[in-house]
């Protein structure tokens, strides 16, 4: 089972952020319903050739924000202090480096 908890726009398209009941996961949709990434309870992100990074919550500038560490570009991201902004943050940075490809 899974319900739609957040739903976003990048350019023309619509992205949802669903949570999938089964495992507790937090799936990035596309309007046609393909899973694009996966956010997992471990605070894992993984696409459908692995993973691909994971957040942490880290201090940044005297404050608690989630992080995001890029595995591919072994990059650190400063994100938003709550998880799902963080985790939409995320979903649009796969979005637009997916765009370009």
């Amino acid at each position: 089972m899974s319900a739609i908890i957040r739903i976003f726009q990048v350019g023309e398209k619509r992205f949802s952020h669903v949570m999938n009941t089964r495992d507790d996961s937090i799936e990035l949709r596309d309007e046609g319903g393909e899973v694009l990434l996966r956010y997992d309870e471990s605070a894992h992100v993984s696409d459908h050739n692995g993973l691909m990074g994971h957040l942490f919550f880290e201090r940044h500038e005297d404050r608690m924000r989630w992080a995001y560490y890029e595995i591919e570009h072994q990059t650190v991201t400063s994100l938003s202090a709550d998880l799902p902004s963080a985790e939409v943050e995320v979903s649009r940075l796969y979005i637009d480096r997916s765009a370009k490809i």
